[in-house]
């Protein structure tokens, strides 16, 4: 039986069969390719954000500005009065994320899902965003720091806030 290979850089390709036999030069060759392309990724990921030295961060993405401290549980309409009232930072223009906002910091390779160099005690747990369910219904959308789980919470249930500042509410 007459069997085909293709050559290919450093190693084969069986025709018959689609399967790939590399030497260890093409081997380690791909894995030093995979690790630049993992350091790439992980400065990419640290470009994201700016520490602005007082209590906020800034997403370069978005161009949006994060409360970077963490504070109690509290119900819906409370995380809006809060956001709404906080003057932190050299700002008082502060409000509660829309979902597409909240999500923008969400990074599902990673677990927690949330840059924990930039939000070092962010808690493994659901935030408040300011976007509502149907009309009429207690429902509002949340987002899961820890799994990146996006879902409905209850109004009146206690979930943690991270207040925001910039682009259109």
């Amino acid at each position: 039986m007459v069997q085909y290979y293709l050559l290919i850089g450093e190693g084969l390709k069986d025709e018959k069969t689609g399967k790939f036999y590399y030497t260890k030069v093409a081997l380690a060759a791909l894995e030093e390719k995979r690790k630049r392309a993992e350091e790439e990724k992980k400065k990419a990921k640290a470009r994201k954000f700016k520490d602005n030295g007082n209590g906020t961060v800034t997403d370069n993405d978005t161009k949006l500005m994060w409360q970077q401290g963490e504070n109690d549980k509290m119900s819906w309409n409370s995380a809006i009065t809060y956001c709404e009232g906080l003057s932190f930072g050299g700002y008082n223009d502060w409000r509660l994320p829309n979902i597409d906002e909240l999500k923008s910091l969400i990074d599902v390779e990673e677990k927690p899902t949330i840059n924990k160099m930039y939000f070092p005690n962010a808690y493994s747990s659901y935030y408040w965003a300011s976007t509502t369910g149907a009309d009429g219904t207690p429902y509002v959308w949340s987002v899961d720091v820890n799994d990146g789980l996006v879902s409905y919470g209850y109004r009146l249930n206690g979930s943690y806030v991270r207040c925001v500042r910039g682009g259109t509410p």
